[in-house]
């Protein structure tokens, strides 16, 4: 399998109400040789035509129990060849329970490529949560052992790498936080592989987007198998199941929900220590910051990319689709307008022996610019109207300050004035005291 050279591609969300029944058109686009029959109606232990289940994986109350007891494993994988030549929709309806926490086990959905590598090569590795650790094509990975806790991770290989659960968190090329474990209701997860949208590879969970990206091209005209496998730790006895599993031969009505919202995504933080006064700071990481205090080329090129991934999951593809009709539609009314000056340029040199129809459109056009001309000075009035408002209202406001001023100004020197005049009539009638107990003795 081909890809081209992939960065951690964005996320984003996509929530809204649908329809809990399939429309028609969905219907008609179910495979059944591909997809599951309704488990409900099958014996216990029974294992579906076209579905090959191993390890420890049972078939119990309309579900596939892949891990039923501590320590245990289990998969299940069609049997039958996916040949890929157009859009295409899997859906996998699935839950974890009895369990909740930090475990080395997890659950893992599979689209593997059936042509550089055997089946066999694939299908018979198991050191990856129960599949291959050498595979050719991507792995979905729903897990509580990352760094970023219960997620789910999306993983590429071409078969050139043997990976292990240590390194499978560095080869992701995306992730989404997920809590999923100990839920009585379970969840869907929706792949979908769209053509004509430029190859849009896009990954849902419960009706919300969790990643797409148009840089992974699935070859066409190839074969492919898929399935999914578990495990769960030796020390918990947390219980992956199958519920359901669909594959449609076309893009479905509830892959084509509009991002709204994102999934819950990790945030990155890091540790800001002061040199001078040890004073520490946890601050938000941006996409922006660097672990080298000069980028090279490269690293401003997975920046740059990075970003470029941001704005496709945002699905502007149409706004540019917009954007461009808008452009040809301005391109279209200046060329109507310079039809129409080019007209009337004619008939105003043409004045004489004019028909009366010629009259008629002179008079349209000439009354059309006298209206253009009068709401050209209504605007210029009202622009004048709206500077001398504005001029008017600094004035007002400057004006206030002034006479505040002159207000202080003059209070600075009545206060000490009338300071003086009542010591000096203090002193006065204390002299006239002193005048008049002279005259008594």
């Amino acid at each position: 399998m081909r890809f081209s050279y992939l960065l951690p591609a964005t996320v984003s969300l996509c929530n809204g109400i649908v329809n809990s029944h399939p429309i028609e058109e969905d219907i008609s686009q179910l495979n059944p040789t591909l997809s599951f029959p309704d488990l409900l109606s099958l014996p216990p232990s029974t294992i579906p035509l076209n579905w090959a289940i191993g390890d420890d994986t049972k078939l119990e109350e309309g579900r596939f129990i892949l891990t039923p007891g501590k320590d245990s494993k289990g998969s299940i994988w069609q049997k039958n060849q996916l040949f890929l030549e157009d859009s295409i929709t899997i859906e996998w309806t699935f839950r974890s329970r009895n369990f909740d926490g930090i475990s080395k086990g997890g659950l893992s959905f599979w689209l593997l490529s059936d042509d550089k590598l055997s089946r066999e090569e694939q299908l018979f590795n198991k050191d990856l949560y129960n599949g291959p650790s050498k595979f050719d094509g991507l792995q979905i990975l729903i897990d509580n052992n990352g760094p970023i806790g219960p997620s789910i991770h999306a993983i590429l290989n071409d078969g050139s790498k043997i990976l292990d659960g240590g390194k499978i968190y560095k080869e992701s090329f995306t992730s989404c936080l997920f809590g999923y474990q100990d839920s009585p209701v379970p969840s869907t997860l929706r792949l979908t592989y769209n053509i004509d949208d430029k190859n849009l590879l896009k990954l849902q969970i419960d009706n919300k987007i969790c990643f797409q990206t148009r840089k992974i091209l699935l070859p066409l005209n190839s074969n492919y198998i898929f399935g999914s496998t578990a495990k769960n730790d030796i020390t918990n006895s947390e219980s992956f199941e199958i519920l359901k599993m669909n594959f449609f031969d076309g893009i479905i009505s509830k892959s084509l929900i509009p991002n709204v919202n994102e999934l819950s995504q990790p945030i990155i933080m890091k540790k800001i220590i002061d040199s001078k006064t040890g004073k520490e700071q946890i601050v938000e990481k941006s996409i922006y910051d660097s672990e080298h205090e000069k980028l090279s080329s490269f690293q401003l090129y997975k920046k740059i990319d990075k970003l470029e991934g941001e704005i496709i999951a945002n699905d502007i593809g149409k706004l540019n689709i917009q954007l461009d009709n808008a452009l040809e539609t301005h391109e279209e009314l200046m060329k109507q307008l310079a039809i129409i000056g080019s007209r009337l340029d004619y008939l105003m040199q043409q004045k004489v022996g004019k028909t009366e129809r010629e009259e008629e459109d002179l008079d349209m056009y000439n009354h059309f610019l006298s209206l253009n001309d009068k709401l050209g000075l209504l605007l210029a009035e009202q622009e004048k109207l709206r500077e001398k408002t504005k001029i008017d209202e600094q004035s007002r406001h400057s004006v206030i300050p002034k006479y505040d001023d002159l207000f202080r100004r003059i209070l600075y020197w009545l206060i000490p004035l009338m300071l003086m005049l009542l010591l000096m009539t203090y002193y006065t009638f204390r002299i006239k005291q002193e005048i008049v107990k002279a005259k008594v003795l």
